[in-house]
């Protein structure tokens, strides 16, 4: 699957960070919904079922390290000389 990205004033370091967001939210949610439908196949008891549905989603949403802070650092250090090279 092909992204298009669109060079509305960013830099291709921008647009870089704005796909690999957008892909990563799409995967983790994707992940998300097949854990949740295996916890709701696992567990008859209601509150039981909601309380591991909710530790699920914790752990998913609270241990994803934003690449937005992965890309910045690489800018910093060099400048984004690399990515205009490689454009």
């Amino acid at each position: 699957m092909e992204q298009k990205v669109k060079s509305v004033g960013s830099s291709p370091l921008e647009q870089l960070n704005r796909v690999f967001q957008d892909e990563s939210y799409r995967v983790t949610q994707h992940l998300e919904g097949k854990l949740l439908t295996i916890v709701d196949a696992s567990f008859p008891d209601v509150q039981q079922r909601e309380a591991v549905k909710s530790l699920v989603r914790n752990a998913i949403w609270d241990n994803r390290f934003p690449m937005s802070i992965i890309i910045a650092q690489f800018s910093k250090m060099f400048d984004g000389r690399v990515i205009e090279a490689l454009t």
